[in-house]
């Protein structure tokens, strides 16, 4: 292969830098890399890995990539790989074994080859000669710390069975608020602040407060805000379940994007988050047969009772 990509990489008769590179990624290295996870262990705290076997490959990459860019051999490797938009070999090759344990990792119960992986994983033995061993251990793909995150449960043409109201400025959004003749209104709330993440949700009834939640979720390093601002819908439903003879309520939420991936049925990142606001939504319902419930857009820190 090296003598043919010489000859197509020939400055005079040959073709240009831009196929040459797509040539190399798209022939070259799926070649080279076959079957890498049997044969190249990267360097780690546990094994020193088939280092020369990664170098004699990174030469190959060094020779195409002075090809593509038309340099001089002297150029250093890292200068040239970087404009040729090329990855350094040994990240390609960590890359490429994540890929391969990864899929390993995930396999499902009934793939005969999730039991061994199971067990390959567990304990790793200096002296073993099997790869998948190696492999698992060295790049720690332990399939127990993959987390399963059920798919959307909702076709494309669902839409959800009340409404969601986003008025175009903060005057309507209040005008509409003030306007609107229900009893009950439920405000809530999530956001960050000191690297911690909270959210809370107040129910008022007649303009009294009757009961509020509220919940820690954690650190910002574990957590994010778009975790509250789902997550504070669901308090929602569990202050609405608490409550008797309910016929309409109103929801205030001050986040426009959380109402928008709300009614989001392409599958969402935190789309387990979603699929449990919904859950709740039902069970009110279920409890509630005759409510109406609106969900809308309410600006925050504009002088609403409750929505501070």
């Amino acid at each position: 292969m090296g003598s043919q990509y010489c000859r197509l990489a020939k400055l005079t008769s040959g073709v240009s830098a831009k196929h040459m590179r797509c040539f190399y990624t798209s022939v070259a290295i799926p070649k080279m890399l076959y079957t890498t996870d049997l044969f190249l262990v990267p360097e780690s705290r546990l094994s020193k890995g088939t280092k020369s076997s990664i170098a004699k490959l990174a030469r190959i990459q060094r020779q195409a990539s002075l090809h593509i860019a038309g340099t001089m051999k002297m150029a250093p490797t890292d200068v040239v790989d970087a404009c040729t938009d090329l990855l350094p070999f040994n990240l390609l090759v960590k890359k490429t074994l994540f890929q391969a344990a990864s899929r390993l990792a995930t396999l499902p119960s009934l793939n005969p080859l999730e039991i061994h992986v199971r067990k390959a994983s567990k304990r790793y033995v200096r002296t073993t000669d099997r790869p998948l061993m190696k492999f698992c251990m060295l790049l720690a793909s332990i399939p127990a710390e993959f987390e399963s995150i059920t798919l959307c449960k909702h076709s494309a043409k669902w839409a959800p069975y009340f409404p969601i109201s986003i008025p175009k400025s903060k005057v309507a959004a209040i005008a509409a608020l003030t306007a609107t003749q229900s009893k009950v209104v439920v405000f809530s709330d999530g956001s960050g602040q000191n690297g911690q993440i909270g959210l809370a949700a107040v129910l008022y009834k007649s303009g009294v407060e009757k009961c509020s939640l509220r919940k820690h979720m954690g650190s910002k390093k574990l957590h994010t805000v778009f975790e509250a601002e789902v997550l504070r819908l669901l308090l929602v439903t569990k202050l609405i379940l608490k409550e008797t003879h309910i016929r309409s309520v109103i929801i205030g939420a001050d986040s426009q994007a959380t109402l928008l991936v709300v009614r989001c049925t392409g599958g969402t990142p935190g789309q387990y988050l979603l699929d449990a606001l919904h859950g709740g939504m039902e069970a009110v319902h279920a409890k509630h047969a005759s409510i109406n419930i609106e969900l809308g857009w309410t600006p925050g820190h504009t002088g609403i009772m409750g929505n501070k």
